[in-house]
């Protein structure tokens, strides 16, 4: 089909794709500005949101009219600035009407426009990438842009905020409506890339890079240790001198075919590694008669391709190479074919010594980053991956078909996580020093890639999803910056083997962005401390009432007391030992006083110790139900109540059984007298008791949200209590929690919260020490909030809540590698080595 035809049609179907997805976008709307409504901070935003649905529930008609016409204009104009060489005519279809893309009167705020681009950009990456490669195939341009995309996000935005500003409606119901439309589109937009890649697929269109290159005399790669020699890379050559200049950080380059299959698998990963930091802007360069290509900074040689050998690599005879790196993050092993006899059990790989040559390289190496005191990078800036660069001359001062692996593992994974593009370039250079000692602890240690809580991985980890946020922990980001090189340089530095460098390190940058988030925020250190108060009181108290109830097991006592004593007393008990341990004492001494003085007293000698008794003990209750605040009115009740309890026990003379005596009573209950609750009562872990948190606040004028009350009801969950005692008592576990959430819920992490239909970044600025309840501070206006981890997880899986970072850094590294090695066993990847 002709270029001008396919695209005529191509346009036709993004027209009508936009139109089937408005009915959804405008009832989604509709139904959603409601329940925001109801849910609403404010009742001007209530307002504001309902009056949103009305002016939507008027004119949708009319709004219908003004996207569809909208669209279109913009589509036609979108046409005419494309790729300049090739530029189809649609100036018959529909006038513009003065319309221009970068029209600033069409709207107040340029850059609102830019954020919901980004926004729905993000919703529709992977169909937007190949989109944008079909269209620059079909206007047989070597540049990728998504600005020269006819069809891109932009136009979705623009339409949108123009529609709306076409009812001529009050500016804050407008905003409330066109933010709504585009978080409705956000579900529909992937959808109508995927129709316009369907049909440009099936005209002949495939969204693949087939990049040419052209030969120039040898370009030889340095190194910094003896390099073996090039073999059959030894034809790499520079590119042409003017499209090196039009390339970004990255630059095409060719690589020889490879000389094994694990040369394969890496010139896969180096090319969708690149890939992945290009994303739509990758550049094609033409290469005469040949299809291929691999993606490497322009000025950083690569000693990527193993000198042709006769012994068999790691991936020697393995069918899938995806089930042999399985295999080996799963903890089974991995060498395989010739090696296989070298296989290990599911403990992992075996602990091999590590060969005098190659712990000499690695300590060559490793002493050379610590002397530079720089990140190593290229002419572009780009961090070199050392591990690729010296793999060569690594494998060869190893025999080891094990060590050989790891070498290219460790490699492999640096290639992810050096181009990853969430982390910022400063902090990726600063990953790029602990390359090489990953690689000794990976050799020394191959749990490395089982175990997610190894603390090398733990600290790359870390490192990787700080920066995420690192403006709102440390806005010049020079402090939190220089601490991470800090670290880097301590761990280059120390000489001791093992774990306990990462480890040392781990908690020292756990401990500096503590205390980077409490100092920069008072409400938030406010808020902090009284949940630590409130939390540390909670677990006395529960402990407590725990204590007391297996003490009260057993005992037939009037319900009133018995639920007195567990619920108010103990709280007085609780309140004490906070700061005088002698009056916590007394109180606890006074429970089984309490109990014996109710039963009866047959006896002449009971009958007088009651009276001796009574006075001391009912001026301890009085004394302890004030210090908790209750009323000479709350008092009363259970004053009368005792009184008529002690002339019953006075009255009777005849009781069948025996009456136990006020020894006994005070010998069952000598393990709650004397016990420490901080040592003897259970472990567990318990929701804050919501008393204990508003008085710790109001100690402190502290101001804090508790999410938890808001929204229990929304997310149809029984309400959330402290642990029972009878519950503590028996030692029932908490509820069952997420090992992988608690794993990742660290100081300074982002998390995206919608609690109330619009969606807000907030820093996690306090864990508690037993992982129980969280503290969060979502913008400088609201005040900081409180969450148990119970209902965070509620919240991530009704999906009010989710991790700003979708997976650590080194996992996302290892689902990088998996994925490159699944394309290159179906042979469909994206990009196609040569």
């Amino acid at each position: 089909m002709d270029r001008n035809d396919l695209l005529a049609l191509t346009r036709a179907a993004f027209l009508q794709a936009f139109h089937d997805a408005q009915s959804k976008m405008l009832r989604g709307a509709f139904d959603h500005l409601f329940s925001k409504a109801e849910v609403a901070r404010s009742s001007q935003e209530s307002r504001q949101l309902m009056d949103a649905r009305v002016v939507l529930s008027g004119h949708e008609a009319a709004l219908q009219q003004h996207l569809c016409s909208t669209m279109e204009q913009l589509i036609n104009r979108s046409f005419q600035t494309a790729y300049s060489t090739f530029r189809p005519s649609f100036s018959s279809v529909g006038g513009l009407s003065g319309l221009s893309l970068i029209d600033t009167q069409a709207v107040d705020d340029e850059l609102r426009i830019e954020a919901f681009t980004r926004l729905l950009r993000d919703e529709a990456e992977e169909p937007l990438r190949d989109l944008n490669i079909r269209i620059a195939l079909l206007f047989e341009q070597d540049n990728i842009k998504e600005r020269e995309n006819p069809f891109r996000p932009y136009l979705f935005s623009r339409c949108i905020v123009t529609a709306v500003e076409q009812l001529k409606q009050a500016e804050d119901v407008a905003s409330r409506l066109i933010d709504q439309l585009v978080e409705e589109l956000r579900s529909e937009i992937a959808g109508i890339y995927e129709v316009l890649n369907a049909l440009l697929a099936r005209h002949g269109i495939a969204a693949e890079l087939m990049l040419k290159i052209r030969k120039f005399p040898h370009h030889a790669a340095s190194s910094i240790l003896p390099a073996a020699d090039m073999g059959a890379s030894g034809d790499v050559q520079p590119l042409l001198p003017q499209a090196a200049a039009a390339m970004p950080a990255y630059a095409v380059s060719a690589l020889a075919p490879a000389a094994s299959q694990e040369d394969a698998l890496l010139k896969w990963v180096q090319q969708a590694s690149a890939q992945d930091l290009l994303g739509a802007d990758a550049v094609m360069v033409a290469r005469d008669g040949e299809e291929g290509m691999a993606l490497l900074p322009a000025s950083q040689p690569r000693d990527a391709v193993a000198p042709r050998s006769d012994k068999p690599g790691w991936l020697a005879g393995a069918p899938i190479v995806g089930n042999v790196l399985r295999r080996l993050f799963s903890g089974g092993g991995a060498a395989v074919g010739a090696a296989e006899a070298a296989a290990s059990g599911p403990e992992g790989l075996p602990t091999a010594t590590v060969s005098a040559p190659l712990a000499g390289s690695l300590a060559s190496l490793q002493q050379a980053v610590l002397d530079d005191g720089e990140p190593w990078v290229d002419d572009s800036g780009a961090v070199r991956n050392l591990v690729m660069e010296q793999r060569s001359a690594l494998r060869e001062a190893s025999d080891d078909v094990n060590q050989q692996m790891i070498i290219d593992v460790v490699a492999m994974l640096f290639e992810f996580i050096l181009r990853d593009s969430q982390v910022p370039a400063e902090v990726r250079a600063q990953l790029g020093r602990l390359q090489i000692l990953v690689l000794k602890t990976a050799l020394q240690d191959p749990a490395l890639f089982t175990q997610k809580h190894h603390p090398a991985r733990l600290l790359v980890n870390r490192i990787g999803s700080i920066s995420l946020g690192l403006q709102q922990v440390d806005p010049s980001g020079e402090r939190m910056t220089a601490e991470i090189c800090r670290i880097v340089e301590a761990l280059l530095a120390d000489e001791r083997e093992g774990l306990a460098p990462f480890e040392r390190m781990l908690d020292e940058l756990d401990a500096f962005i503590a205390s980077e988030l409490l100092a920069r925020d008072e409400r938030v250190g406010r808020a902090v401390t009284a949940m630590s108060h409130a939390e540390s009181r909670t677990l006395r108290f529960a402990r407590i009432t725990a204590m007391l109830a297996e003490a009260l097991s057993g005992l037939t006592i009037d319900d009133q007391l018995h639920g007195f004593l567990v619920n108010s007393w103990a709280r007085a008990i609780e309140f004490a030992e906070r700061d005088d341990a002698v009056r916590a004492r007394r109180y606890r001494l006074l429970v089984p006083d309490l109990i014996w003085s109710i039963v009866p007293k047959v006896a002449e000698q009971d009958r007088k110790q009651l009276v001796v008794l009574l006075l001391p003990m009912l001026t301890g209750l009085r004394e302890g139900l004030a210090r908790i605040g209750w009323s000479e009115a709350q008092q009363k009740p259970l004053m009368d109540w005792l009184v008529e309890s002690h002339q019953h026990a006075l009255h009777i003379t005849q009781v069948a059984g025996i009456v136990p005596s006020l020894a006994d009573i005070h010998a069952r209950f000598a393990r709650f007298v004397d016990g420490d609750a901080k040592e003897d009562a259970p472990q567990a872990v318990v929701e804050v008791d919501p008393k204990l948190l508003d008085e710790a606040l109001g100690e402190l004028e502290g101001e804090l949200e508790v999410i938890d009350r808001k929204f229990q009801a929304l997310l149809d969950e029984p309400p959330a209590v402290a642990a029972s005692p009878a519950a503590l008592a028996a030692g029932e576990a908490p509820p069952e929690r997420d090992d992988e959430v608690l794993a990742r819920l660290k100081s300074g992490i982002a998390i995206e919260l919608n609690l109330d239909g619009n969606p807000n970044i907030a820093r996690l600025h306090w864990v508690s020490q037993n992982a129980s309840n969280l503290v969060l501070s979502v913008d400088s206006q609201s005040p900081p909030a409180v969450v148990s981890v119970r209902m965070f997880q509620r919240l991530l899986a009704s999906g009010r809540a989710r991790f700003l970072e979708a997976a650590p850094l080194f996992e996302r590294a290892i689902a990088s590698l998996l994925q490159s090695a699944d394309r290159l066993d179906s042979g469909a990847a994206v990009l196609k080595p040569g």
